[in-house]
């Protein structure tokens, strides 16, 4: 009689959650000019899920609004764009 094993778990699994990509695209259509664009006005606008989940903006599209980016990682293009 052959035992059955349980099967080695492979790989790293890191337990900090993974960032929450949201694109320019997003909010150049949810924003209007001068709003600010923060975890609770993603929430409201249900571009995430939880305010708990880390976000960060991307994107190599080009701003159309103005808005201001409170509270969030975004890339060096993203950053750029801002100033």
């Amino acid at each position: 009689m052959q035992l059955l094993q349980t099967p080695k778990s492979r790989g790293f699994k890191s337990a900090k959650p993974k960032n929450h990509v949201i694109s320019i695209k997003a909010i150049n259509s949810n924003y209007k000019d001068g709003e600010i664009v923060n975890k609770d006005t993603l929430v409201e606008k249900g571009l995430i899920l939880k305010k708990g989940t880390p976000v960060k903006v991307l994107g190599a599209e080009k701003l159309t609004v103005k808005v201001k980016i409170e509270g969030l990682k975004m890339s060096e293009s993203v950053a750029a764009q801002l100033k």
